[in-house]
């Protein structure tokens, strides 16, 4: 069904077309989930705009999935770096947009539904565990969906926003149904001058739930091709590590095809 990508090489560009479309992607995401304090709005936003994404630059959205493929090999570091600071951007951008759109909203409102902090009784300990917990789950899920095969295809988007659903409704609800996600975070702290005491909190739990399910994802799954030798590599771009028939997409991971190499039209892999 899906035809084999064919061999991969690492782009000449590091700056192409991908870093533009994570940019985007943040800033959709931070613009429709930042009028939403609802967990279902939430979690469709992030499903619509990876699907928006998802075939130029993977979709990661969130420096805490571009941190964790990194680290499991799955991205390269220069990639990720870039894809945190379009993610940054774009948030930013969202989210200051807000203030435009959304009447009597101003600067500095930090009553705003886009300011996400702690539930009254929570302490500084339980929010920490609680989002890195939240963050571990959403994260090592796309491993299983998008990652490593056999991914969920085109329905990837699904699986990921069912995810963040599952966390927002559950343990969110005393996070303040946080999108588990530093730099809608920081955006909204910035833009509304909110929760600036816990901000820096929310960033160490989401990096910590995904350091986490990065090294679970090696010891469950392997490491990925930025961890391989370049025998490995190549293997398991040609198909040899059980890629050939579920629609990995190697662009999806900061690869570029050679010239002439057949093109897939599965959705199996993230940037």
């Amino acid at each position: 069904m899906y035809p084999n990508p064919g061999p991969i090489r690492r782009p000449a560009m590091l700056v192409d077309v991908t870093v533009l479309v994570e940019l985007v992607a943040a800033y959709l995401f931070a613009l429709l989930a930042g009028v939403s304090s609802d967990a279902a709005g939430i979690a469709a936003a992030f499903a619509a705009t990876m699907f928006f994404a998802a075939f130029a630059s993977g979709a990661h959205i969130n420096p805490s999935v571009s941190i964790a493929s990194a680290l499991s090999g799955h991205l390269y570091w220069a990639r990720a770096l870039l894809y945190i600071v379009a993610q940054v951007l774009g948030s930013l951008a969202g989210t200051a947009t807000l203030l435009g759109l959304v009447p009597g909203l101003h600067a500095g409102d930090a009553g705003y539904i886009a300011c996400h902090g702690p539930s009254g009784d929570l302490s500084g300990t339980g929010l920490y565990v609680w989002e890195a917990l939240l963050t571990f789950v959403f994260v090592f899920v796309l491993y299983g969906a998008v990652l490593h095969p056999p991914t969920y295809g085109p329905i990837a988007p699904l699986a990921a926003g069912l995810a963040l659903w599952a966390c927002l409704t559950t343990g969110g609800v005393f996070t303040g149904t946080s999108p588990l996600n530093p730099a809608i975070t920081f955006a909204s702290s910035l833009v509304f001058n909110c929760y600036w005491r816990y901000s820096w909190m929310y960033w160490l739990a989401q990096l910590t739930g995904a350091g986490v399910a990065a090294a679970l994802a090696i010891f469950v799954f392997g490491k990925g091709p930025w961890l391989m030798d370049e025998g490995q590599r190549q293997e398991y771009f040609s198909g040899a590590y059980g890629r050939q028939s579920v629609g990995y997409q190697p662009l999806m991971s900061g690869e570029q095809r050679t010239a002439g190499a057949p093109q897939g039209s599965g959705m199996g892999g993230m940037a």
